[in-house]
């Protein structure tokens, strides 16, 4: 019988040799550890004063930018057509506006707002419309219920948005 001497390899010399797959880790692929989803959560609980929340609630918070440029509302501005279009499914539910004049995002204001507030965040929506460096934008605005009205407004600078408005 004839002895074969083998050399001693590493474990880490043998996954580089040999490619191995695994899952990845059950950790990994948690939401809570997503920094921005993590602060989009902790924001709902805050400004509801409780930690009462459906799906609807959970799901909308890895949708769209989260702005909250005052403690009793919020915007859900939409980025792309994908997210437009997912919101749509949302506008009953939520005061919600649209761009007439230009391309926009669709956005859903969260909470109550007075009639200044609400020209205020067509404003904003409007800075993240193709009409951005427009005079003017037309804005369609409904809320729950059917009420239909429009705004003609300025789109507000990028500068005069404070990075704590972004959630």
């Amino acid at each position: 019988m004839k002895t074969f001497i083998l050399p001693v390899i590493s474990i880490f010399a043998l996954v580089t040799i040999i490619p191995v797959a695994y899952a990845q880790p059950a950790g990994g692929c948690c939401v809570l550890t997503d920094k921005s989803y993590s602060s989009k959560l902790e924001d709902l609980w805050e400004h509801r004063g409780e930690k009462n929340y459906d799906l609807d609630d959970i799901i909308l918070l890895k949708v769209g930018r989260h702005i909250r440029p005052k403690p009793h509302f919020k915007l859900i501005i939409s980025r792309e057509e994908g997210e437009n279009n997912f919101l749509e499914g949302y506008r009953k539910r939520f005061t919600h506006l649209r761009t007439l004049s230009h391309e926009g995002p669709l956005t859903l204001i969260e909470g109550d707002v007075t009639e200044e507030e609400l020209e205020f965040s067509a404003r904003i929506m409007a800075r993240f419309s193709q009409g951005r460096d427009a005079d003017k934008v037309e804005v369609h605005i409904e809320k729950p219920g059917g009420k239909v009205s429009k705004l003609t407004v300025s789109p507000i600078k990028s500068e005069d948005i404070p990075k704590e408005w972004y959630v």
